[in-house]
């Protein structure tokens, strides 16, 4: 767990699902306003917003100043008045922040190549930051919102911003004097010197914007000091710099950070869960001082792919993985929308009282699982880095949450890794104290560890394998009968759906999956107990951009499973379902119970499910949530499996929770 010292913040919350508002529905009539908010409580049983203004208009428009804050903090106050008595709270989402407007006068943000960002400041500027807080105090002045949410805007570009000011700074700082093109080339080698230097060139980055963010947080605290700031967490930026400065925006309070997370454009029940990586992982190793709300974005750009099933699924498995509350932008800040988009909001009122006992129940315990581990620095390498081999920290967890196995990103007795950057930028005694443990290795990540020299560790040498020149892949047995077979999507010309393979020779391991083709075998996966107690595995198949049946197929499942056990414990997974494919399920442990969480992501309704489950839980009381109420459920335990009828037929995007007692609990 990323701990954030020195904060100590009351325990408040915001009280329930935000949604954003537009400032200028109707024309500005507050009476109108207040009208479809108190239809929206009633329908959607939302009675948090927050009201827009200003907005992205600015790129072409022009900069606004701070009177036109002072105008839209007066209309929000007159809302406000006339919704207080039905129970409603209004706050301000601040749009735009550094994408400030055309034509301002301050140091433009510049790009690595030099060109400039026309509409966005630079955020290192002094004058922009004492015109952003007056901005943001003269609406507070006015309005006194209970929350005020910064855009996501509030962040750096790229690699940050190149201007003469920074490159000046940065010079300063660390003694490397280089101009632009020079710095750029710097910043993206790879190895641990690069990162070290792109390390100390983020930081300056990270500092001009907490530096901005406390200037802003002064200054709403000087004429509304009851008001929260809290952070829209930018797509891809660094976890640890968002909570950094959500709380130098929070000042006195408790901070509080929309996660992104939603989907733009598609809907694609198989590839929900795998999106949740990075909602899940804040949640995981973020400080628990953070409250924290999912961007349940449907609107505006997937008006026409997000069903409000997704929605529902969404919301509720980010609030099983920890979070407070939703950010529901169901109304897509219009008048309109609740005629154009009703189902959004219709699910929220009839589903409340589910999420809200999801969340009681998550708040219990923690996740656990298998570890889909990655070095949470590695962001910073990420931004553009070495772009033949991409950062890919997610591919295991996409692939597991395929199949009905818990993933947790905290510490965890097994550690899955995957991608040829997981080990370039930590040094030989992080990779010695990683491999001293149960790793599960993919061939891309064991490629760089036998370039860094610990082949003698992880029991093989692994290659860039140039042609595919096998067709299958069995298990390596020696039980008398049918050998087992794992389905393939090999082909000699067009390789492997999508991803590749490493070739795999054995120093001290042994095979567990063996490819053949052409009277040769070679190893497949392998299995090393190495000289420091470490317990390592190594699967040939690169998992970037994998879409393959060699992984996904449930033979391959069931060894995935037998082998994270070996490599940790049988209570490295707690639980998994064994008879449906493309189910999401999270566990829960909080010592007492078992809490599962399942995202149904097929097609075909089930009405039944068939779980194994390990001591201490197996054979103990079952319980279902049947809409927002806990029930015995309708189960049968056969030793360690059970067998479990769901109140109705769970269709694709549909949830299951069960809470699960220590065995023989009754």
């Amino acid at each position: 767990m990323i701990m954030l010292a020195a904060y100590a913040v009351p325990e408040e919350e915001v009280g329930g699902t935000v949604m954003p508002f537009g400032g200028s529905a109707f024309g500005g009539d507050a009476d109108k306003a207040a009208e479809r908010m108190r239809i929206v409580k009633e329908r959607g049983r939302i009675s948090r917003f927050v009201m827009s203004g200003i907005g992205s208009s600015v790129r072409v428009n022009g900069i606004k100043g701070p009177e036109a804050y002072t105008t839209l903090g007066r209309h929000i106050a007159a809302v406000q008045g006339k919704v207080a008595a039905d129970g409603i709270k209004i706050g301000f989402f601040m749009s735009p922040t550094l994408n400030c407007g055309i034509n301002h006068p301050w140091a433009k943000f510049t790009n690595f190549d030099g060109t400039e960002r026309a509409f966005t400041a630079c955020p290192g500027e002094e004058g922009f930051r004492k015109d952003l807080a007056a901005k943001a105090a003269a609406l507070a002045a006015e309005a006194h919102p209970f929350l005020y949410l910064m855009e996501d805007d509030f962040r750096y570009w790229g690699l940050g911003c190149f201007c003469g000011n920074h490159l000046r700074r940065f010079s300063e700082q660390t003694g490397v004097d280089r101009d632009r093109t020079a710095l750029v080339k710097a910043l993206r080698e790879t190895g641990v010197e690069g990162q070290k230097l792109r390390m100390a060139w983020h930081r300056m980055q990270v500092a001009d914007l907490v530096a901005t963010a406390k200037e802003v947080s002064a200054a709403v605290a000087a004429v509304s000091p009851e008001t929260r700031i809290g952070l829209c967490a930018p797509g891809g930026f660094p976890e640890r710099e968002t909570a950094e400065i959500a709380c130098a925006l929070a000042g006195k309070h408790r901070p509080v950070v929309r996660w992104y997370g939603s989907f733009y454009g598609y809907d694609f029940p198989v590839q929900t869960s795998g999106r949740l990586f990075s909602a899940q992982w804040s949640r995981e190793n973020l400080s628990p001082e953070i409250e924290y709300m999912y961007e349940a974005d449907p609107c505006p750009r997937t008006r026409f792919y997000a069903s409000a099933a997704r929605m529902e699924a969404l919301i509720s498995t980010t609030l099983a993985s920890g979070f407070c509350l939703p950010l529901f932008q169901a109304l897509l800040s219009r008048e309109d929308a609740l005629e154009t988009a009703p189902d959004y909001l219709n699910m929220h009122g009839r589903r409340l009282d589910r999420f809200l006992a999801i969340k009681e129940e998550a708040s219990k315990g923690r996740l656990v699982g298998v570890q889909a581990w990655f070095d949470s620095d590695m962001r910073v390498g990420g931004m553009g880095g070495d772009a033949k081999k991409p950062l890919d920290p997610e591919s295991w967890f996409r692939a597991l949450n395929r199949f009905g196995i818990p993933v947790t990103m905290a510490d965890a007795p097994v550690k899955l890794l995957a991608g040829h950057h997981t080990f370039r930028t930590m040094d030989d005694a992080a990779i010695t104290n990683l491999l001293a443990g149960g790793v599960f290795l993919d061939g891309a990540a064991a490629e760089t560890l036998t370039e860094r020299g610990f082949a003698r560790l992880i029991g093989v040498r692994a290659a860039m394998r140039d042609k595919i020149d096998f067709s299958g892949e069995h298990l390596v047995t020696k039980a008398q009968g049918e050998q087992i077979t794992f389905p393939c999507a090999f082909h000699q010309n067009y390789g492997l759906d999508g991803c590749a393979v490493s070739r795999l020779e054995p120093q001290g391991a042994r095979n567990l999956t063996e490819f053949s083709g052409k009277g040769s075998r070679q190893p497949a996966i392998t299995y090393f107990e190495n000289e420091l107690g470490g317990r390592v595995a190594v699967m040939a198949v690169n998992l970037a951009g994998c879409q393959s049946s060699n992984v996904f197929n449930f033979r391959k499942r069931d060894l995935l499973v037998k082998m994270f056990r070996q490599l940790g414990g049988d209570r490295v997974v707690p639980a998994c379902v064994l008879d449906r494919a493309n189910v999401t399920l999270l566990a829960n442990d909080d010592g007492e119970r078992l809490f599962l969480h399942a995202m149904y992501l097929s097609c075909d309704p089930a009405d039944s499910f068939l779980l194994e489950v390990v001591p201490p839980y197996a054979g103990g009381r079952v319980e279902v949530l049947d809409g927002a109420e806990w029930k015995p459920a309708d189960a049968e335990w056969r030793e360690s499996r059970l067998a479990l009828r769901p109140p109705a037929k769970v269709k694709v995007y549909g949830t299951l929770d069960l809470r699960i007692a220590k065995g023989g609990r009754k």
